[in-house]
């Protein structure tokens, strides 16, 4: 049977009746999430739905078509850019009541915001449970609670059940006074499988007598410290180290000469890149959760990350460095302490970065 498109509901038959009508409240679906909800909407016992509150931006590139197994529907917004990483979505309220009332949720997976408690009042008589899913951390939110935002203050009791990525996100809802007894799940940000290394190809990569390659994937702002990583290149260029750098992305912030831009890429050709490379970097200077960190894992690359970047404590144990936030300093003597290494000890944390990231998968999420 076909999806229907985003914007058709159709009417609930008797089979779906019997099954749990659960609401992911997305801005919009990803080629890096599409699997995992697909798997969610395999369970005997689920009518998945993806509400979409936004839309796609002009700078999200990725061209893959994704093949949805659940329904998906579309709330009327407008989206206005304000600038590269930042676009808000003006959800008109109207469509979005009028398509909950008709989708009638047991169940709503969102984070608790404006929209939620919203839907809440609008459905007093029908009750639904809210699974709280977050990924911010104190530093995303700069250390901010919820009691700032006295609209949710008055709900912290409300969400039935809380998933998080990791320690640093529970840690955030235990400092904005959530009741969490018996109530946290995890459930880590996970990739597609494609993203592997095999044992012959991760000894390939590290016995080679070539440069250490640097590997940089993601946004080319300040946000995620690319200014840091261009600073920290023009530090070791002069050097007679044998090191390469590579960057794959777009984005304001233009690369420093010498570093090789492959801009923006394919998945096939990120995976390659991945693999082909010994170290990959993460300066940023605030970070959720992010999925290239795991990508990078998952390909045996040693770890240089921030402690912006929201999974350090889980991502970085044996495999590789964590500096401050912001620091130049801190990213060129880890970058020195790789480049000191012997092959065998690249080789060591290249492998126990596989072993970290071997339980992330879309089938525990």
């Amino acid at each position: 049977m076909a999806n229907p498109s985003p914007t058709e509901i159709n009417p609930v038959s008797d089979m779906q009746s019997m099954k749990m009508r659960v609401i992911i409240i997305q801005g919009y679906n990803t080629p890096y999430r599409n699997e995992l909800f697909n798997l969610i909407s395999e369970y005997d016992d689920i009518d998945l739905t993806l509400l979409y509150i936004s839309k796609k931006s002009q700078n999200r590139q990725w061209k893959d078509e994704l093949r949805a197994r659940f329904r998906e529907v579309q709330v009327q917004c407008n989206v206005k850019a304000e600038h590269f990483e930042d676009d808000r979505a003006q959800v008109n309220y109207f469509d979005l009541a009028r398509k909950i009332i008709s989708l009638q949720p047991d169940v709503v997976i969102s984070q608790l915001s404006k929209y939620t408690i919203f839907l809440r009042y609008i459905l007093f008589w029908r009750k639904f449970d809210l699974v709280h899913w977050s990924e911010a951390t104190t530093i995303t939110e700069g250390n901010k609670n919820w009691f700032k935002k006295k609209y949710l203050k008055y709900h912290l009791n409300w969400p039935k059940a809380f998933l998080v990525p990791g320690k640093l996100a529970h840690e955030y809802l235990q400092f904005c006074g959530f009741n969490l007894k018996n109530k946290v799940f995890y459930a880590p940000n996970s990739v597609d499988p494609i993203y592997c290394i095999s044992e012959r190809e991760i000894f390939q990569k590290f016995e080679s007598d070539g440069p250490v390659k640097f590997l940089f994937v993601g946004s080319f702002v300040e946000r995620k410290g690319f200014h840091i990583l261009n600073a920290v290149f023009n530090s070791l260029k002069n050097s007679n180290l044998n090191f390469e750098f590579h960057v794959a992305g777009n984005g304001p912030i233009k690369p420093a000469k010498g570093i090789l831009n492959h801009g923006f890429v394919t998945q096939e050709k990120a995976i390659s890149l991945y693999k082909d490379c010994h170290v990959f970097i993460m300066p940023s200077l605030w970070d959720c959760n992010p999925l290239s960190l795991i990508e990078a894992a998952k390909t045996g690359n040693v770890l240089l990350v921030s402690k912006g970047a929201g999974n350090y404590p889980e991502m970085v144990n044996g495999n590789g460095f964590v500096f401050e936030i912001g620091s130049e300093e801190g990213l060129l003597e880890k970058c020195h302490r790789v480049l000191d290494a012997s092959r065998d000890e690249l080789l060591d944390m290249g492998m126990r970065s596989v072993v970290l990231s071997s339980g992330i998968t879309h089938r525990n999420t």
